[in-house]
């Protein structure tokens, strides 16, 4: 009986479509953004999307730099839905509490940058485990 495709180890295929020069740039432009080394977002990206959204991954990402987290500093600096909705390796709810806390940081009286830092090391944190 032949094998299905869905039934085979489809990693080959993955890495293949992220080592494309525009898969290749939004992953280092998301480790670089996160603070992580471009292979840990690879292998993030393969464990965690289906070859569908991976396919799609450089036009995601590209309405994202035109219209995502529009009208909100905060939100745009960390990336909010960026790496929760528009390329999804973190769980939605998680990544709305950490903006949540770090825009209210700021209301409260913390620095910015010490707000942004302690966001974007809170979702660097999520994204590795």
């Amino acid at each position: 009986m032949g094998d299905f495709l869905y039934e085979k180890d489809l990693r080959m295929m993955q890495y293949n479509i992220l080592t494309s020069a525009r898969h290749n740039g939004v992953a280092a432009a998301i480790a670089g953004h996160y603070g992580l080394k471009k292979q840990e977002v690879l292998r993030m990206m393969m464990e965690r999307m289906d070859m569908i959204l991976l396919e799609n991954l450089p036009a995601r990402y590209e309405v994202w730099q035109a219209t995502g987290d529009a009208g909100d500093e905060t939100e745009r600096k960390l990336g909010c839905e960026l790496i929760s909705r528009y390329v999804p390796l973190a769980d939605p709810q998680a990544i709305d509490r950490i903006c949540a806390d770090a825009k209210e940081r700021i209301r409260k009286g913390t620095p910015k940058d010490e707000a942004l830092s302690e966001g974007l090391q809170n979702i660097r944190e999520m994204l590795r485990t």
